[in-house]
């Protein structure tokens, strides 16, 4: 979407969109006849005759409610964004229930578990195991909490998840698992992976079933330092003896501030050796050999 149409829509300079009033324009991107839809909608006039234009290019109502709940995405932000679209999205819908486009969008934008059990149940009935890889890797346990998915729908989901054919699957794996209650056969699939999304570790942290050693030895590195607070040293020996290591810089940054002046000096002159050494690098350097000199 062109970035300055968006913006004179949503400072309301309508007068520079007059553009669109031209049916040229039109079929100079595929988002401007849903944009002078939304704009006719804003100005409070008669949309109908551009809904039929609307159609006649796709063909369907379903198609023409999913365009416009596509634009709507692009074209507005925050609360009226989600708004739009979920509208056209739902009346989409109502034309065909099985258009998991439709339906993972909407999961998309309300995070409503519901659209995704649907979506994932077709998509997997389909064979369609792209789409699912694609839109299960941002999955959150959250979600699930008040969901009242059954036993049997967690049961579909780590079977989906136990296909080879789906990636990105392992979060969703232990997120089931956790569901069923089979907290051995998810630690089993946590101890082949060298991290786990810190909100999913913490699931199985508090039910009891690993201790925090454990958990801690799973999470990224800016997870684990926060069961750390204060201790500068402590992070530090985390960031160093962990597997899962922070990046260069950020354990340049650990072993300044945990006093660690001449690792400082090590890793900064060492890393100069690969790549350019930052800014930020090169003051921890300056700083951990003025305060060596002064002991």
């Amino acid at each position: 979407m062109d970035s300055e149409i968006k913006k004179r829509f949503k400072k309301k300079l309508y007068s520079e969109l007059d553009a669109l009033y031209n049916e040229k324009s039109w079929d100079d991107s595929n988002d401007n006849l849903g944009i002078y839809f939304f704009l006719l909608e804003s100005k409070g006039k008669a949309t109908e005759n551009t809904f039929n234009r609307i159609l006649k290019f796709k063909k369907n109502k379903e198609l023409a409610y999913c365009y416009l709940g596509d634009v709507a995405k692009k074209l507005f932000d925050g609360k009226k964004r989600i708004e739009a679209a979920t509208f056209f999205y739902e009346k989409a819908l109502e034309h065909n229930k099985e258009n998991t486009d439709v339906l993972w969008a909407l999961f998309q934008l309300n995070f409503n578990p519901i659209y995704f059990i649907t979506a994932i149940k077709i998509d997997y009935k389909e064979k369609i195991f792209s789409r699912i890889s694609n839109n299960i890797s941002s999955i959150s346990p959250g979600i699930f909490a008040d969901s009242r998915f059954n036993k049997a729908d967690f049961e579909t989901i780590k079977e989906i998840c136990l296909n080879k054919n789906i990636e990105r699957r392992h979060d969703l794996l232990l997120i089931s698992c956790y569901y069923l209650d089979d907290f051995d056969f998810g630690i089993n699939v946590m101890n082949k992976r060298d991290w786990v999304k810190c909100e999913i570790v913490e699931l199985y942290l508090d039910q009891g079933c690993i201790d925090l050693d454990y958990a801690l030895k799973k999470m990224p590195f800016h997870s684990r330092i926060k069961h750390f607070k204060d201790d500068k040293k402590g992070i530090y020996k985390e960031a160093k003896t962990n597997s899962i290591n922070p990046s260069a810089n950020l354990l340049i940054q650990c072993a300044f501030e945990a006093g660690q002046y001449n690792d400082v000096l090590y890793l900064v002159e060492n890393n100069a050796k690969n790549r350019l050494i930052e800014s930020k690098e090169k003051l921890y350097h300056i700083l951990s050999s003025l305060y060596l000199e002064q002991k």
